[in-house]
């Protein structure tokens, strides 16, 4: 098996509106690699929005985005859809609590590149970067 790296000095954004699952995903992106300079959190849809947007709208954009699912303000398949709206390919990473089948096809069918089901750990995390970063060719 071929061992890949993940590029870590992404610039990455997650929102979450559960702290302490926020400071897990946060933390587990730093025990993988990445730099934690580099990682800006939200603890809602709406703020990880004018984040996203403001970076983007000044040349910087983010290049990945974790987002949580159910958060107040604007939710994450709302995060997703003005992400996609914006005309912006940055690879997304929906989390979710719920293993509901309609809820992970929605947010596919509205661009989201993956997803995690809580509760994960962080090779949870690294497993679906590795996906989404090196998919496997069939």
């Amino acid at each position: 098996m071929t061992k890949v790296a993940l590029n870590k000095k992404l610039k990455v954004l997650v929102a979450e509106d559960d702290k302490r699952v926020l400071k897990q995903i946060r933390d587990g992106l730093v025990a993988i690699g990445f730099i934690k300079e580099n990682i800006t959190v939200c603890t809602d849809g709406a703020d990880a929005w004018t984040k996203f947007s403001a970076e983007y709208g000044i040349g910087e954009p983010f290049e990945l985005v974790l987002t949580d699912i159910n958060m107040p303000h604007m939710n994450g398949i709302q995060l997703l859809k003005k992400i996609r709206q914006a005309g912006t390919t940055t690879p997304v990473i929906m989390i979710t609590t719920e293993n509901d089948s309609d809820t992970v096809i929605e947010a596919v069918t509205s661009g989201a590149n993956n997803y995690i089901i809580k509760p994960f750990d962080k090779d949870t995390v690294k497993k679906r970067l590795l996906e989404l970063f090196y998919p496997q060719k069939s």
